[in-house]
């Protein structure tokens, strides 16, 4: 099972780098679709990211395909959102069931969620970008 779902997913990897179009467009449309698994989007994740790649004129198909297979990573993506909030506020988990306690959460799990979409989106934009280029250097060359 898990051979058959790295092979589904490694598929539809390289079908995305083979997108025609503008790669700096596609490339924004993969991170836009990476990083939007860090936003508790609660099941509208694929028709709020077709809107804001939209928006911000990134290849829609693209960050549909990268915002799908990345979902299976949610719960350590909110968990690592946690931790950067965390390390960035200076606070220790403490389990108490205060109303200010549940804020406090709320403020870190926000804080590292912001700063978990800029960094992801930036990196996964340059890899996207670095790759598609990569790999279509690669089928020019066997073309000649």
């Amino acid at each position: 099972m898990q051979k058959r779902l790295w092979r589904l997913m490694k598929i539809q990897w390289k079908r995305l780098l083979m997108l025609r179009g503008d790669r700096r467009k596609i490339a924004r449309g993969i991170a836009l679709g990476i990083a939007m698994n860090f936003i508790p989007t609660l099941g509208i994740g694929p028709p709020f990211v077709y809107l804001v790649a939209r928006i911000i004129k990134a290849h829609r198909i693209a960050a549909i395909v990268s915002t799908v297979g990345v979902k299976v990573a949610i719960p350590l993506l909110y968990i690592l959102n946690y931790i950067i909030g965390e390390l960035l506020l200076e606070q220790k988990l403490v389990l108490d069931l205060s109303l200010s306690r549940i804020m406090d959460v709320g403020v870190i799990f926000f804080l590292g969620m912001v700063i978990n979409f800029m960094v992801t989106f930036v990196i996964a934009y340059y890899l996207a970008l670095w790759w598609i280029g990569h790999r279509r250097d690669k089928s020019l060359g066997r073309q000649k």
